[in-house]
């Protein structure tokens, strides 16, 4: 006789075709908030926005809103300006950058805004701001951010306007 417990029967568990089948449900406080992504929709469209002020998990963020191809153009402007001390072999490698990861973006939005494509604002995940600053928690003064793009599912409020 053997002190080992029995190896276990497996035919008492179910097979997979006897497990019920469950219904698929979407949690909709994690959607992004409906009117920022109109806002969002609009400013790529118009290139066109007004002033912010969103609440992000403990920090506030504020700023003007701007297209979608302004923000990837000023990101493109910035990877291919003249730095002070770059080589020409460090210049090329930022034309590259620019390219792979700003230029293409630009030239898609657009070619949609030039054609009237329509975009429905619900496919709309972020939200481009300039002259961003980020508000901590006792914090006077804003740490100016620039240009900023959000994920709009991580905006917990908003308010019209912009704080200085």
């Amino acid at each position: 006789m053997s002190d080992s417990p029995e190896p276990a029967d497996n035919s008492d568990e179910p097979t997979i075709s006897e497990y019920p089948e469950l219904t698929n449900v979407d949690d909709w406080s994690t959607h992004p908030d409906f009117t920022l992504q109109l806002m969002a929709n609009f400013a790529n469209r118009a290139r066109a926005g007004l002033g912010l002020t969103l609440v992000l998990s403990g920090t506030v963020m504020s700023g003007v809103v701007v297209s979608v191809e302004d923000f990837y153009q000023w990101g493109s402007d910035r990877q291919t300006e003249d730095i002070d001390g770059s080589d020409d072999s460090q210049q090329k490698v930022r034309a590259m950058f620019a390219e792979a990861f700003f230029d293409t973006q630009v030239a898609e939005h657009r070619r949609a805004r030039e054609t009237g494509e329509i975009t429905d604002p619900q496919r709309t995940r972020h939200i481009h701001l300039k002259d961003a600053k980020v508000f901590t928690p006792g914090q006077v003064h804003g740490i100016e951010l620039g240009w900023t793009r959000v994920l709009l599912a991580h905006v917990n409020a908003w308010t019209v306007g912009t704080l200085n």
